[in-house]
């Protein structure tokens, strides 16, 4: 039997996803002692929000939070209001057009019963942090959009540096794409063009078993057939005046029709 790999956490560590969350629920407790259960709704979603940090700025980050919380609010508590969350000092990067984006966005994916659990994690190597979408009171919460939230400068992440601009990246999530060709053909140009455009298109000549496949897509659109794999499905800087059109597309894909009788 194998050994179970020990993990030693110090003030430098840095909160990455490679370490389970028992530990960091280990050395929390043992730094901040007794207070550490009664103060926490959700350590792990306050944990993912503190991603990329070492693990002192965490701690730092839990006595400040405490002390403006004044006891009205628990750490972790889910905020349902992402405009309120997005006024927290730790998004000033942030402008205000995609503040604005973000808010309306979340507004209406809210309207169809997907949210945004509440919280905006670290970014891992997408950006500075990270917005998930999912169904909102089921058990297997499928994720159906992301937002990267992004800083100007480098962000390092397994050795490998990300130069970003100040931006923000909105990615969608689809599958059975060839089961919603015809839809696809009518959509709007800045919608199609995100299943045409070259972003993500397969480099490799080989099958869809490959190792080198990572969420590989084939589908045909207007008679063409298109492979995609990796990264892909993608808007930089999406406009506020096309989120009518990107929630289109993700109902086409992700609410079920009533069947005709």
């Amino acid at each position: 039997m194998g050994t179970q790999k020990k993990y030693i956490l110090t003030e430098d560590s840095i909160i990455e996803s490679s370490v389970p969350v028992g530990e960091f629920r280990k050395y929390f407790k043992k730094t901040i002692g007794n207070d550490y259960d009664k103060n926490f709704v959700n350590f792990q979603k306050w944990l993912n929000s503190n991603t990329g940090k070492t693990v002192k700025k965490a701690v730092e980050g839990y006595y400040k939070e405490l002390d403006a919380n004044n006891g009205d609010k628990l750490i972790g508590e889910i905020v349902e209001d992402i405009g309120q969350l997005l006024k927290e000092d730790r998004f000033n990067y942030i402008s205000k057009e995609n503040k604005k984006f973000i808010n309306e966005f979340t507004i209406q994916l809210k309207l169809f019963g997907y949210g945004f659990g509440g919280q905006i994690g670290g970014g891992f190597c997408w950006g500075n942090n990270m917005i998930i979408y999912s169904q909102t009171g089921v058990k297997n919460e499928k994720v159906i959009a992301r937002i990267y939230i992004r800083d100007k400068g480098v962000i390092i992440w397994g050795g490998k540096e990300n130069n970003y601009e100040n931006s923000i990246v909105l990615r969608l999530f689809f599958d059975n794409i060839n089961k919603h060709t015809e839809y696809i053909e009518r959509t709007p140009s800045h919608i199609k063009s995100l299943f045409v455009n070259d972003q993500g298109i397969c480099p490799y000549i080989c099958d869809h078993y490959s190792e080198k496949c990572h969420n590989r897509k084939i589908y045909s659109i207007n008679g063409k057939q298109i492979e995609k794999c990796g990264y892909y499905f993608s808007i930089t800087d999406p406009k506020t005046e096309h989120i009518k059109d990107y929630i289109d597309v993700l109902k086409e894909f992700h609410v079920k029709k009533l069947s005709k009788k």
